[in-house]
């Protein structure tokens, strides 16, 4: 269930584009302070979470604690409100803010670490996965990627496009397509969902749907290693 959102949360997310995350990071910053201060909104861990964002009571903790949002948009390390989360492809993210939660909500795929918060650059050069770390992280085109030390961090900061869309699967063709009719069809950004850290697109909302509604059909294997 997507969440209605209010013209106020609208007008929010519309000005933090244009501003390039500077509204982002002024309003992650004010509701951390809110929270320090004690007089943070509570709502449930329980709540329904919007655009595929699902409860579970078997989730991890994504990013130590630290709100993705606000990492992402907001450029700053944020601790987020327990009492405040939204649980995606299995990780669970804390906010500080109802407000900075709606905006994850609304886009999950946009503020989720790349690769689920694993390493893209292990994948790529030993074939599996290796959790990254918040104190080894890097932003490259408006998306947060983590590496298991500095070491591998400085590699990726060499040729980042040489591991940054480790995480897009079939290089971005429908695997719905290729499963049901057969054909390869070009998925759009637009279209977007990420299943066990694999980012997955489809040219339209339909085969969006049938993915999320039998994932284990239409998903593919990790890339192996490089040669």
């Amino acid at each position: 269930m997507k969440y209605l959102l209010t013209a106020r949360t609208t007008a929010v997310i519309v000005f933090a584009i244009a501003s390039l995350g500077l509204m982002n990071g002024q309003l992650c910053a004010q509701s951390a302070k809110k929270n320090q201060q004690g007089s943070a909104a509570k709502e449930s861990a329980k709540t329904q979470q919007g655009s595929g964002a699902k409860s579970t009571m078997t989730a991890k903790q994504g990013l130590d604690g630290y709100c993705p949002v606000c990492v992402v948009a907001g450029k700053g390390w944020v601790k987020g409100d327990p009492n405040i989360q939204s649980t995606y492809d299995g990780k669970t993210y804390y906010f500080p803010s109802a407000e900075v939660k709606q905006m994850y909500d609304a886009n999950p795929v946009k503020f989720t670490p790349a690769l689920g918060g694993d390493c893209t650059v292990c994948l790529k050069m030993l074939g599996k996965r290796v959790p990254g770390s918040v104190k080894f992280a890097s932003m490259y085109k408006e998306r947060l990627y983590l590496f298991p030390d500095e070491e591998v961090k400085k590699k990726f900061s060499k040729t980042p496009d040489d591991f940054a869309n480790l995480d897009l699967a079939s290089n971005g063709d429908c695997t719905v397509c290729t499963v049901e009719i057969q054909k390869q069809v070009a998925g759009s950004p637009d279209f977007v969902t990420m299943h066990k850290g694999m980012r997955y697109q489809f040219p339209a909302a339909e085969q969006m749907k049938m993915f999320a509604a039998n994932p284990a059909k239409y998903e593919v294997a990790d890339p192996p290693a490089a040669k």
